[in-house]
């Protein structure tokens, strides 16, 4: 009898082992996507930095030609 204790435990034994390896697996490459994505939204969110930083710079230009312009034109009006 004990013998075949032994025979029935090992095939749940063996199944439960291969269930927790596969969950292992599983749980490491859930693991590995997050700090993938971790990864990837810290380069989403430097390269919006970046933009949102050269959008500032352009409208700063914008900004200064337009002045500029207005001063052109006034100038342009006081001579006449």
């Amino acid at each position: 009898m004990v013998r075949l204790e032994r025979s029935i435990k090992e095939p749940i034994d063996h199944e439960a082992e291969r269930k927790i390896k596969i969950e292992l697996e599983l749980r490491a490459k859930l693991e590995l996507a997050r700090a993938a994505l971790t990864q990837q939204q810290a380069e989403f969110e430097e390269e919006r930095a970046k933009a949102t930083q050269r959008e500032t710079l352009l409208r700063g230009q914008v900004n200064l030609a337009t002045i500029r312009g207005e001063q052109v034109a006034k100038l342009a009006v006081s001579r006449q």
